[in-house]
């Protein structure tokens, strides 16, 4: 061979030989596959920290088993079973769980997101750190934008440089701006040089600031409550909350107002189970507005120390038993009408002890407010209790004659029949003692006991009849009175007759109508009880030779739920009762003598009318006065009204003639109205009228309200940050 052909073939087989070398060691190295410029694999960590499998996807991967690590390099995806990594070159590597991410790096765990430039992140302990981050935080639609964010745990973050906000970027109404961030795994955001920014124009700054940013517990400042008025003056109420325990916690209120005092106000909840759970309120001013007649009312407050102490607690007790107790004390008359707003005020007390308990305060007007402890239980055959009843009189002059129940026992048997009886008798019985105690005027102990028999009975299979008997005895002991001890026996007879008629309407008889008339017979003597105590029902047992008649009618409709059962609903429902007295005294509340032997037609009306419901009550008298009493009421949806309700109320025995009207709705996008109104007839006065607006956008609200009433006019201003809470009115 020619040397001259030598030397260049050499130098051509050389450099082939370099051009080889990397596809041969990464054939030894790595095992590099591509199919249709886009590969996919499925890893299985077998290490301690097992998180199942992972699929990894790219236009191209080289996998290095020796190191376990798996580079991709375009649109490239890791996922795994909550997670997934994608980016437009990322190294993974599978044993430790590191992923370094570059270009349009976008991470998902859960309904979470984090978007960025670059980063690393840890698969296994979800852990890492990404440039020029977007965080997304599904549980209360939070934004954060950082320069750079650190994931250091489940749902907790350190950022710098971070705007954070819950409006949509990139136009943002609303954010919050700080050099340092920190968010803990409760939710609770501590901020370094932090600014409120409208727009991007900085309104407001805090060197340090520590807000809630999420739905779980912890204790700190919540949010507080702005009210203005003509007779309080500006008031800013703070509450802080402390959580004692996953079953208890506290909040302390902090209520200065101007025109009268720095108010203070306590709250404690506990629930150690469903049936055990108690809530307590306590508030306290010392007042510094003198009032000689507040409200007119004829009252004069001469007290600077105003409070309030309401609770409701339920108990599980052995044996089956149940305690319950409902305090509501008071410093005087005047205390709700004018501190009845807020979060510490009458509505919102009464909205929480519905929600929580199912019962409810005495109304606001209220002069004699109830306080009561009892236990109780209830079985298959019998019902048994115990109370203890407390009444707080606030009008002047009269606590020391206000009756007092220590204690009250009843004991009541459920209806029962009675083993082999030849015809279907059944027995119940009630029996009670109570002890009614004040410090001035009678006070009377009495034991109640009453057995009585029922036989229900069918006449021709047409006409349902039940007869009744039961005796009545009542054992006094009189304090104060004209005797110490007395027995007074009576008893009362009765007997029920009814029939129900019914027709069916449609092919699938799916609209039923039902009409049942009914007539019942009861006697119960006429005595004298006029030396007898007149504390309660109980002690005037009135007598009785009465027939009463009653129709009841009714529509139904049967509606399939497409899965073959049915759902019954009432359409209509109609009713007509009087009843007319054969001897004695008149039935007639407003008319003593006698001769006027009829009671007033009472007659009820309510319809049902998909989302809207009405109801209307009448008493009519039959002796020339016309109607006594009536009521209507009203509520549902309609149009663009997400709610509204009517009623109105007259009665000629209490002076009564009052309108109340209730709406809320949209009037267009992004913007509610609502309107109310308390009108008496009677006065020819409003009492109380309300006005509000509120706008809302994706992320905030804007409440504007303006209420007045007899005594004063406030004007209440809210803005609510979504996510973050916000400053809100007093109401």
């Amino acid at each position: 061979m020619n040397n001259k052909h030598f030397v260049p073939m050499v130098m051509v087989i050389v450099l082939a030989s370099i051009c080889l070398i990397p596809d041969y060691l990464d054939a030894r190295l790595a095992e590099n596959v591509d199919a249709k410029s886009s590969t996919l694999s499925t890893l299985e960590n077998n290490g301690p920290k097992d998180k199942g499998k992972w699929d990894v996807s790219a236009q191209q991967l080289i996998f290095y088993h020796s190191s376990k690590v798996v580079v991709g390099v375009g649109n490239v995806f890791v996922k795994g079973e909550d997670i997934s990594i994608s980016g437009d070159r990322i190294t993974f590597n599978w044993e430790t769980g590191d992923v370094w991410a570059y270009g349009e790096v976008f991470i998902r765990i859960g309904e979470d997101r984090i978007i960025g430039d670059s980063g690393k992140f840890n698969v296994k302990n979800g852990t890492g750190q990404i440039e020029e981050a977007r965080l997304y935080l599904k549980r209360n639609q939070l934004h954060i934008e950082a320069k750079t964010l650190k994931k250091k745990g489940f749902q907790e973050f350190e950022a710098t440089d971070a705007v954070i906000s819950t409006c949509s970027p990139p136009k943002q109404a609303w954010s919050f701006s700080c050099k340092r961030l920190l968010l803990d795994e409760n939710g609770m955001a501590v901020a370094w040089g932090s600014k409120f920014n409208v727009r991007s124009i900085p309104i407001l700054y805090s060197p340090w600031l520590k807000v809630p940013l999420n739905k779980y517990k912890k204790s700190g400042v919540l949010i507080p409550s702005i009210s203005t008025s003509t007779r309080n003056g500006f008031g800013i109420n703070i509450p802080y909350y402390i959580v004692l325990s996953d079953s208890a916690d506290i909040t302390f209120y902090q209520n200065p107002l101007v025109a009268r005092g720095w108010m203070e106000g306590i709250e404690f909840r506990y629930m150690a189970s469903p049936a055990s759970k108690g809530i307590l309120r306590y508030n306290f001013l010392i007042d510094t507005k003198s009032d000689n007649d507040f409200n007119n009312d004829g009252f004069s407050r001469e007290n600077e120390k105003r409070w309030w102490f309401r609770a409701k607690v339920d108990q599980e007790l052995p044996y089956g038993f149940l305690g319950m107790a409902d305090i509501d004390l008071i410093s005087d008359l005047d205390y709700l009408q004018e501190f009845g707003y807020g979060p510490m005020g009458y509505d919102k007390t009464e909205q929480t002890f519905e929600r929580f308990f199912n019962r409810f305060l005495e109304d606001d007007t209220a002069l004699i407010r109830p306080s009561y402890v009892q236990i109780q239980k209830e079985t298959t055959d019998a019902f048994i209790g115990a109370q203890m009843r407390y009444n707080d009189n606030q009008i002047p002059g009269e606590q020391d004659k206000t009756i007092q129940t220590l204690p009250r026992i009843h004991l009541k048997g459920l209806q029962k029949r009675l083993l082999h009886s030849p015809v279907p008798l059944y027995m119940d019985y009630d029996v009670s003692y109570v002890n009614y105690w004040r410090e001035r005027g009678v006070k009377e102990q009495r034991i109640y006991l009453s057995p009585s028999l029922q036989i229900p009975w069918s006449l021709f299979n047409m006409i349902d009849l039940t007869s009744f008997i039961s005796a009545q005895d009542r054992i006094y002991r009189v304090e104060g009175g004209s005797y110490t001890t007395r027995n007074e026996l009576t008893g009362k007879f009765e007997l029920d007759a009814a029939t129900t008629l019914e027709r069916f309407y449609g092919g699938k008889r799916n609209l039923k109508h039902v009409v049942r008339p009914r007539i019942i017979y009861s006697y119960r003597p006429h005595e004298d009880q006029g030396e007898l105590p007149n504390i309660d029902e109980l002690d005037r047992l009135e007598g009785q030779n009465r027939i009463t008649f009653e129709l009841l009618s009714f529509l139904t409709t049967k509606i399939e739920d497409g899965k073959g059962a049915f759902a019954y609903h009432d359409l209509l429902r109609f009713k007509l009762r009087q009843s007319y007295e054969m001897e004695g005294k008149s039935l007639l509340p407003h008319v003593k003598e006698e001769g006027h032997h009829f009671s007033d037609l009472y007659g009820e009306l309510e319809l049902y009318l998909g989302k809207t419901f009405f109801r209307y009550d009448a008493t009519y008298n039959m002796y020339g006065r016309g109607f006594t009493t009536y009521n209507i009421w009203a509520h549902g949806e309609v149009w663009r009204l997400s709610s509204y309700e009517l009623a109105y109320r007259y009665s000629k025995l209490t002076n009564i003639n009052e309108f109340n009207v209730a709406f809320e709705g949209r009037l267009m996008d992004r913007l509610y109205g609502r309107y109310s109104l308390r009108k008496s007839f009677e006065q020819d006065k409003d009492l109380e009228s309300e006005y509000g607006i509120k706008y809302e956008s994706q992320c905030w609200a804007l409440d504007t309200v303006l209420q007045m009433n007899r005594d004063e006019t406030r004007v209440m201003f809210g803005i609510e940050l979504l996510g973050l809470g916000g400053w809100s009115y007093g109401r």
